[in-house]
């Protein structure tokens, strides 16, 4: 498969601003497809995991799947259902109707992102999306709203899967005019889906890259990255080669993060409730409670952030992820830093150690409900540290109260099961399905032979 730039942001006029997306119907949505001689809809949906499910319709029956939901067997989906209470439903979100920028002619196909639902009426509660859209309606409750901005980092490699296509570093210019190219029309195509990427360059690993995202709301940010990632893998393949979004694909080298920039707005005055200008560090209580919120609670909920083997070997010492949890003021080496920022608007937090195998929805939804925890439970604010943090001792961190984040998915699944807020946030069944299924990956690792023990101990 070959991009040509004809097939680039076929249809812009889908990917709806807000303040139109009220007036949408779904007759009005599928006639506009139609009239774009789109053949087909993906109807997409993510399971507890982050996998990235589909069900391709033709365009003669979307307008019923619209309206009718889609059957599934729940019970083939992580964290969905038993086999003896399989059926569920998708329900579109016309909202998030896109067409798909490098599909065109008989194959032109739309893609629209779902809730699962139980029946027409009850949201299931293990649905990642829908416990996002209630965590966050909690929070508009009280008139709060949470913005975010995250960047992901992934490898460009061949189709292996771990050698990287490049040999170059950190912001380093691209001259090869083929990359160049190609790096570029990657950028058109994720516009084409409705990705408001800021920025795209080179990281520090070799062939590693990041796409900043502009800050949106969460619900609309994780919708946009489960899409960015599949455009991604999508495009890459077009050019022979794949994308990589392991933590810590390649030894030696630095791993991949989702950074997680994000502030706390009062819906009511239209103000950001991180800044007070009165504060020598430019960060208000409320904003001292939110961070206490996420570093108390961050542990217990690892799980949704770094939720794989390999998501562990990249937060080790040495790497530029964070391995201790506090926070600091341009300080890279801690779990929160607070940006150098300019004005009330932009001020803001980074949590940094999320992984590109995490479900956004559920990432999103933890930094949130945690930070709101530290809020609405009066949280005391936590002292900053400006240490670099790799270089102070172990009994230095005790002294200052600084714990680290779990070792091992084991250890993080041994939290998450014992949290009350992870309850809070997807549901006990979806609490059970997470620890049932990452146990069983941790057992299938520790069952595996790999080729370090062979080289080390034959």
């Amino acid at each position: 498969m070959k991009i040509s730039g004809s097939l680039l942001c076929v249809l812009t006029t889908l990917v709806y601003a807000a303040p139109a997306r009220q007036q949408l119907t779904a007759s009005g949505v599928i006639n506009e497809l139609k009239e774009h001689r789109v053949a087909f809809v993906n109807f997409v949906f993510t399971d507890i995991l982050g996998g990235f499910k589909e069900i391709t319709v033709p365009i003669k029956h979307a307008l019923q799947a619209c309206t009718e939901g889609l059957a599934f067997d729940g019970s083939s989906i992580a964290g969905c259902s038993t086999i003896t209470a399989s059926d569920m439903l998708l329900i579109p979100d016309i909202n998030t109707t896109r067409i798909i920028p490098w599909l065109d002619g008989i194959n032109k196909t739309a893609i629209i992102i779902c809730d699962i639902y139980r029946d027409e009426h009850t949201p299931f509660e293990g649905d990642a999306r829908s416990a996002l859209k209630r965590i966050v309606q909690q929070a508009a409750d009280n008139n709060y709203a949470l913005f975010v901005g995250p960047e992901l980092e992934f490898f460009f490699v061949q189709q292996d899967g771990s050698t990287p296509i490049d040999t170059r570093a950190y912001f380093d210019a691209e001259t090869s005019i083929n990359r160049q190219t190609q790096k570029t029309t990657m950028l058109q195509v994720l516009y084409g889906m409705g990705i408001n990427v800021e920025k795209l360059h080179h990281e520090v690993a070799t062939g590693q890259h990041e796409i900043s995202l502009r800050y949106g709301t969460p619900v609309d940010l994780a919708d946009q990255l489960i899409l960015a990632k599949y455009t991604l893998k999508s495009v890459a393949q077009g050019y022979g080669f794949t994308v990589n979004f392991m933590p810590k694909p390649i030894s030696g080298q630095n791993g991949s993060a989702m950074h997680i920039h994000f502030s706390l707005w009062d819906t009511q005055d239209n103000v950001n409730l991180f800044y007070d200008a009165a504060n020598p560090d430019g960060i208000s209580r409320t904003g001292q409670q939110f961070l206490s919120g996420v570093l108390q609670h961050i542990n217990e909920l690892c799980l949704l952030f770094n939720p794989t083997i390999n998501s562990f070997k990249r937060l080790i010492p040495g790497y530029e992820a964070p391995t201790y949890i506090c926070w600091g003021k341009k300080n890279r080496s801690a779990l929160i830093r607070l940006p150098q920022t300019s004005g009330a608007n932009s001020k803001r937090a980074e949590l940094r150690n999320p992984d590109p195998l995490c479900n956004p929805y559920l990432a999103f939804a933890a930094l949130l409900a945690s930070g709101m925890q530290g809020i609405m439970q009066d949280y005391n604010p936590v002292t900053e540290v400006e240490d670099n943090l790799y270089k102070l001792s172990a009994t230095e961190r005790a002294a200052r109260g600084i714990k680290g984040l779990p070792g091992c998915l084991s250890h993080a699944i041994a939290l998450f099961e014992q949290s009350e807020l992870a309850r809070d946030i997807v549901g006990t069944p979806a609490v059970n399905t997470l620890v049932a299924l990452k146990r069983k990956e941790a057992a299938a690792y520790q069952n595996y032979i790999t080729p370090w023990e062979l080289a080390r101990y034959l």
